[in-house]
């Protein structure tokens, strides 16, 4: 939460608050322009448009930012069935290390899926 600078990148798709660089061709990241933003949390976004409580799908995808978002809102009040999170520090053979998989396992998810940088975790599945 608070403000922030958002960078609009050359490559649209990488726009985000971060300012780590995680792929190599400096061309993407060329700065067009920053906007202020007002940052919220997962939260308070939830409650505000009366999320239900229990629901099917939540995708975070949020360009480094990924583990603060999913931080930022209450696991033991708001139980998606299905996690989708964009990870950076797992692959294929290495998933259950990943912070997210720690996190997630913390609070009943485990992971069923893997392609690519996402990882889909389940409510209850073991």
């Amino acid at each position: 939460p608070g403000e922030r600078n958002f960078n609009i990148y050359a490559d649209r798709a990488l726009s985000s608050t971060s300012e780590k660089k995680v792929f190599e061709s400096p061309d993407q990241y060329r700065v067009e322009r920053k906007v202020t933003m007002i940052g919220r949390t997962l939260q308070d976004i939830l409650v505000e448009y009366n999320v239900p409580l229990e629901f099917d799908f939540l995708s975070i995808d949020v360009e480094n930012h990924d583990m603060e978002v999913l931080r930022s809102f209450d696991l033991s009040q708001f139980r998606p069935n299905l996690i989708g999170i964009e990870v950076h520090d797992a692959d294929g053979g290495r998933i259950r290390d990943c912070e997210a998989a720690i996190y997630l396992g913390g609070h009943g998810y485990r992971a069923a899926a893997y392609i690519a940088s996402n990882v889909f975790f389940l409510k209850g599945a073991r």
